[in-house]
């Protein structure tokens, strides 16, 4: 998958789950700072996915496993 493909990708799965986040919680003081949070995680998330799927995936218990984490693991299971 090429670059800019990727990256758009992965662009929109975090403002999808932004979006979705601020649509269903109410405003707060904190909910900017959280909601940009929550942006980069998932941007960088999905990138991380999209480009190193095979190894998040991998049943094998040697490869990933440092890699591994709450949000690979939810973005790997959506990818499938």
């Amino acid at each position: 998958m090429n670059h800019s493909l990727r990256y758009g990708i992965a662009v929109v799965v975090g403002a999808v789950v932004t979006a979705s986040v601020a649509f269903f919680e109410p405003p707060t003081e904190e909910s900017a700072i959280l909601l940009v949070g929550i942006a980069q995680v998932y941007v960088v998330g999905a990138a991380v996915a999209l480009r190193y799927g095979s190894i998040l995936r991998s049943t094998d218990g040697r490869s990933g496993r440092a890699a591994r984490s709450p949000v690979f693991r939810h973005l790997a299971v959506s990818a499938c």
